[in-house]
């Protein structure tokens, strides 16, 4: 009985905002590493967040020892990209709430994808025929 009450508790707390440390012990390497203007180094990972977020990207908070931001590598390319620049906003700019971010995101997004920019899917080397 003790147990579901401590697993309970947990989720209560656990938002949007919220960093899920013990995802992240079992990751591999990061896909970017970056700093911030404030000089806070940050981990990127194109990887699911968990289900517990309900969405698509997590920014942690720079306070945190180790922040990271995962972004859902599942997603269709335009999407990804708009996610990816939305939680690499709350990266620079964490004060600023979500809906001034999201909008940012979107328009950049569009005028990204307005100016020919695309994600470019490499092929394995097993599927790639030698010219001869």
């Amino acid at each position: 009985m003790e147990r579901f009450v401590i697993k309970r508790r947990i989720k209560k707390h656990v938002g949007l905002a919220s960093c899920n440390y013990n995802q992240m012990a079992t990751s591999k390497t990061p896909f970017y590493t970056f700093k911030n203007a404030n000089g806070k180094e940050y981990r990127f990972y194109y990887r699911k967040p968990h289900k517990s977020q309900r969405a698509h990207g997590v920014c942690c908070p720079p306070d945190y020892d180790d922040p990271y931001i995962q972004v859902d590598g599942n997603l269709l390319p335009r999407k990804k990209l708009a996610v990816t620049i939305e939680e690499m906003a709350h990266a620079f700019f964490f004060d600023k709430p979500e809906w001034q971010v999201r909008p940012f995101a979107a328009k950049l997004t569009k005028l990204l994808y307005k100016a020919g920019w695309r994600q470019i899917t490499q092929t394995p080397k097993s599927a790639r025929r030698s010219k001869r």
